[in-house]
């Protein structure tokens, strides 16, 4: 048995005028199941709960990174942003050479990133192989920690984040 087909048209539709956004094969079905009244209005103080609108009012740094908690240790925790910085930017050859040099100039490693480069077994590295590991993450853990302090993006909420594991 053949199902019908509708085709509608959104420009003259209240409906889908009241929405002012696109619309799913569910708005129709009650539509046309008689669900909703034909006159039915979106109340005027819920038209605007749009996900630009929510983001605004509730930024997700504002959540937790892990809201359930987490076996993840506070070095572990620091780490995660730096091992995807590294992730995101290793099919660039220029931008993991950028991350190298950050890696291999300035200060030496603070508390922080020793104790994470001690977790990735980098603390005392052996060879060419090792040393540009360290270097690697060293950049990764300097470009995340930057850019948390910068923009307050994903470096920021794993990076100082209190009270997400059993342990802290």
């Amino acid at each position: 048995m053949s199902r019908p087909v509708y085709i509608v048209d959104g420009a003259s539709t209240p409906f889908l005028k009241a929405r002012g956004g696109p619309f799913t094969p569910v708005d129709l079905k009650a539509g046309f199941a008689d669900k909703i009244a034909p006159d039915w209005d979106i109340p005027e103080a819920h038209r605007d709960n749009l996900p630009e609108r929510i983001g605004a009012a509730m930024p997700i740094e504002t959540f937790p990174s892990f809201p359930f908690g987490t076996d993840f240790t506070q070095i572990e925790q620091q780490l995660l942003p730096a091992m995807q910085y590294l992730a995101d930017h290793a099919a660039r050859p220029a931008q993991l050479a950028a991350l190298l040099a950050r890696g291999l100039r300035g200060a030496q490693p603070d508390e922080a990133e020793f104790a994470a480069l001690e977790r990735m077994g980098l603390d005392a590295p052996h060879g060419v192989r090792e040393h540009s590991y360290r270097a690697l993450i060293l950049g990764a853990l300097r470009s995340t920690g930057q850019q948390g302090q910068e923009s307050g993006d994903q470096g920021r909420r794993h990076l100082g984040r209190q009270g997400n594991g059993p342990d802290a």
